[in-house]
């Protein structure tokens, strides 16, 4: 959970495809677009911020995740 992941990336890249591909169905206005693009950047932070607070709760309290 706390690692880099490198897949992050790739999956933003297919969503933005797909995305691509629903809207050539129908475009919407360039609000509707940029609406798209902000909760996909909203998306993405908050996938860093749990990885973030998933690497400070590893280094505050190490025993709780250890393997037993």
């Amino acid at each position: 959970m706390t690692a880099p992941t490198p897949w992050l990336w790739r999956m933003a890249a297919d969503m933005g495809l797909l995305l691509a591909a629903v809207l050539g169905m129908a475009l919407p206005g360039a609000a509707g677009l940029g609406v798209a693009a902000v909760l996909l950047a909203l998306c993405m932070v908050w996938l860093e911020l749990v990885r973030l607070a998933g690497r400070q709760l590893v280094r505050t309290r190490p025993r709780a995740f250890e393997a037993r």
